[in-house]
């Protein structure tokens, strides 16, 4: 039988903390993610990774409710002055 597909990486948020963690682990962002998807992290580093998911997914989150809700005072706006 053929190994199984290895899982496909979930998209990454950019946050503006990724340097430090890259500069005080030694790794970029992404192989953290990965060695914490795997478990290979000791409890200090996958307790620093897990944070640092919880805060890009937040940040995301956060960026397109802003994103949307600036379209919204725009569609507002272009519609108040076509009034």
């Amino acid at each position: 039988m053929p190994p199984e597909p290895a899982p496909a990486p979930s998209r990454r948020a950019v946050s503006p903390l990724d340097h430090r963690l890259e500069a005080a682990t030694g790794h970029d962002i992404d192989t953290l993610w990965a060695y914490r998807d795997r478990g290979v992290l000791d409890e200090q580093d996958a307790q620093l990774v897990d944070r640092h998911r919880k805060l890009a997914k937040t940040q995301t989150g956060v960026i397109f409710h802003l994103r949307r809700s600036r379209s919204s005072v725009r569609r507002a706006r272009r519609a108040a002055a076509l009034d």
